[in-house]
């Protein structure tokens, strides 16, 4: 999707006349400058928009600094909801060497239950290509498996 214009709502869509050059109208240019008839979502903040990169191009009367307060004020209250359960890799949740145990490094939270007088528990992602011992050993069992199979079947041809 590609960036919008400011309008009142952000399900609303606005027209515009990007040049052909903008990512999202890639077609064979006719002539140098060329524009082409875009519909594109507007992009105000919203509940719905996880992030938002602006360029202030004109400062008012006011300033902007009421604005860039309120943005770190966000900021700082969803931080963790950005990083809820992330990242699932595990060369990326340890970023360390081999030895260390991945499990320490994963982002986890707390989760209250409703009930009374129960102990919050920690919810973490799922470690992807995450190696364990138990792991290890079931694999190797498999190719023994097949192992056995092939060296009994050339028995048998022979």
């Amino acid at each position: 999707m590609s960036s919008g214009l400011l309008k009142e709502t952000t399900s609303a869509r606005v027209c515009s006349f990007p040049t052909v050059s903008v990512y999202c109208c890639l077609t064979a240019t006719r002539r140098t400058d060329e524009k082409k008839q875009k519909s594109v979502r507007g992009c105000l903040v919203g509940l719905d928009n996880a992030m938002l990169s602006l360029a202030i191009v004109k400062q008012g009367e006011t300033g902007v600094c009421t604005f860039i307060f309120v943005f770190y004020f966000y900021l700082r209250e969803f931080r963790n909801t950005w990083q809820r359960l992330d990242p699932k890799q595990a060369t990326r949740c340890s970023k360390l060497s081999k030895e260390d145990d991945v499990r320490k490094h994963v982002v986890h939270r707390e989760v209250k239950s409703g009930e009374e007088n129960t102990k919050p528990y920690k919810q973490t992602s799922k470690i992807r290509c995450f190696l364990t011992p138990m792991c290890l050993l079931h694999s190797r069992h498999l190719h023994s498996v097949t192992r056995r199979k092939l060296e009994h079947q050339k028995e048998q041809k022979s």
